[in-house]
C-alpha cells in the first residue's frame, strides 16, 4: 500500500524557496551598489593622487598632499635649510675669560635629509598590504598624518667642532718653578690644568 503524496508539500516549498529570494534580492542590490562605489570613490582618490603625496600629509605643519615628490622637496628644503642656519648656544663659558660658544646645528654634524623626508612622505598610503594602504590613505585624509624630518648626524664634525673648543680652552698643568736667567732667578707660577 502506497501513502498517498501531499500535492501541498512541493508546491508550498518552492513557493517559500522564491520568496525568500525575492526577499534577498534588495539587500543584495544594495550591498554590491555599495561596494561598487566605495571601489569607485577609492580608484578615483588613487587617480587624483598619482604621482604625489596623498592628502593629509605633513612635515612640521606644512602640507604636502597633492605635491610631487619635486614639488615636497623643493618646499622642505626653503623650510628645513631656515632652521639650520640658527645658532645654538653651548652652554660652556671659560670662566677665567667669559667665553662662550655658538654653533650652527651643521657645525653640530645635525643635518636634514629633505629627499628621504620626502620619500617618506610620499610612501603614505603606497606601503604595507591593500588594506594598511586603504587605512593610512583614510587616516591621513581624515585626521592628518604628521611626519618628523629625517635627521641626519654626523659624529665625525661633531668631533671636529669639539677637538676646535678643546685646543683653544685645553691647558697643561704646570708645577711652579724657579729658573735661573743672566744671574737672576724668575718665578714662574704653577697653572691648573683643564682639558
Amino acid at each position: 500500500m502506497s501513502t498517498p503524496s501531499n500535492p501541498l508539500t512541493l508546491p508550498q516549498d518552492a513557493a517559500f524557496a522564491r520568496g525568500v529570494r525575492w526577499f534577498l534580492v534588495p539587500p543584495l542590490t544594495a550591498l554590491a551598489l555599495l561596494l561598487l562605489a566605495a571601489a569607485f570613490i577609492i580608484v578615483s582618490y588613487e587617480s587624483q593622487h598619482e604621482g604625489m603625496i596623498y592628502t593629509g600629509v605633513r612635515v612640521w605643519g606644512i602640507e604636502l598632499g597633492k605635491m610631487s615628490e619635486s614639488q615636497a622637496q623643493q618646499e622642505l628644503g626653503q623650510l628645513l635649510a631656515s632652521s639650520t642656519d640658527r645658532t645654538i648656544t653651548i652652554a660652556l663659558v671659560d670662566p677665567q675669560s667669559g667665553e662662550d660658544w655658538e654653533f650652527s646645528p651643521a657645525d653640530l654634524g645635525i643635518s636634514y635629509d629633505v629627499e628621504r623626508t620626502v620619500q617618506g612622505a610620499y610612501e603614505v598610503g603606497r606601503s604595507g598590504g591593500p588594506l594598511k594602504a586603504l587605512r593610512d590613505r583614510f587616516s591621513a585624509w581624515y585626521f592628518g598624518h604628521e611626519l618628523t624630518p629625517v635627521i641626519v648626524f654626523d659624529e665625525g664634525k661633531l668631533e671636529h667642532t669639539l677637538q676646535e673648543v678643546a685646543a683653544s680652552t685645553n691647558r697643561p698643568a704646570r708645577d711652579a718653578g724657579l729658573t735661573r736667567v743672566s744671574g737672576r732667578f724668575e718665578y714662574t707660577p704653577g697653572q691648573v690644568g683643564r682639558q
